[in-house]
């Protein structure tokens, strides 16, 4: 390289994901929906947490945290679903189309996304999927909508780890292939209490990546400023105050799954 050619330290790609959502200040957050799902909160001060696996990392802003819950198949569990169902007749939108003609609450199925393990909160490796409550009457699109709302529930195990260690955001910015979805993304409202924001880039830690690089040269003055001038809140999904309370309930069945599946997780494993 030619001698003046400023060279800034980056970030890893949750890092910079976060300065490139604005998640730069201290009661933000987001949550990304790609293959894994990742709820990730900015923190003043580090704090150690003792029950769940969380992670706690430097920011990109000097001497300031974050901290992120990551669930191992948010929309890798839709991906395995469609595979099941027929990837060429059964389009993303046509399983949400089916999905948004289910009750909140799919009649009673729930999905547990544990289908390569899982990491947040129970730090599994023998951890899998599975539907809870099937029955005869349950069809398609009962199956796609507990699928969306397992991946919710998985979410909220990060968000009340995050809550664990004094995060009191009221909100969270969406980001990722999932969170193209209004359906999905009003699940996760609900499911969480959060309100879900939508802003004006889908690039993340690729311009997270940039932002620091522009302080670096000079271009701003800190990474805060910099990704507050670039990143604006263009919309917002409210949670459905109809589906808040009933989530509520079904959460607290979706907890009481894992505690009593672990054993034979752990049995079926030497059969794998």
């Amino acid at each position: 390289m030619k001698a003046g050619i400023p060279v800034v330290g980056g970030g890893a790609d949750n890092a910079c994901g976060a300065v490139g959502s604005g998640v730069v200040r201290a009661g933000r957050g987001m949550v990304s929906l790609g293959s894994s799902g990742v709820v990730l909160a900015h923190l003043q001060q580090p704090k150690l947490v003792t029950e769940g696996t969380v992670h706690m990392f430097n920011s990109c802003v000097p001497n300031e945290f974050y901290m992120m819950g990551v669930m191992l198949a948010a929309g890798l569990s839709l991906s395995w679903l469609r595979n099941q169902l027929g990837r060429e007749e059964y389009s993303y939108d046509r399983m949400t189309e089916l999905a948004s003609a289910v009750k909140p609450g799919s009649r009673g199925l729930i999905f547990l996304p544990y289908l390569t393990g899982e990491r947040t909160p129970h730090g599994d490796a023998n951890a899998r999927g599975c539907f809870v409550g099937l029955s005869s009457t349950h069809g398609r699109p009962e199956m796609i909508r507990a699928v969306l709302e397992g991946v919710a529930f998985g979410l909220c195990d990060s968000v009340e780890l995050l809550r664990s260690a004094g995060w009191n955001g009221t909100s969270l910015r969406a980001l990722g292939g999932g969170a193209r979805s209004p359906l999905w993304k009003e699940i996760i409202a609900s499911a969480t209490g959060l309100v879900l924001e939508e802003i004006n880039i889908d690039e993340g830690p690729a311009l997270g990546a940039a932002i620091p690089a522009g302080v670096g040269a000079g271009l701003y003055g800190d990474v805060a400023e910099a990704s507050d001038s670039i990143i604006k809140v263009v919309g917002q999904v409210e949670p459905n105050p109809q589906w808040q309370k009933l989530y509520g309930d079904l959460y607290k069945v979706f907890k009481k799954l894992y505690p009593a599946l672990k054993e034979p997780f752990q049995d079926l494993a030497q059969f794998a």
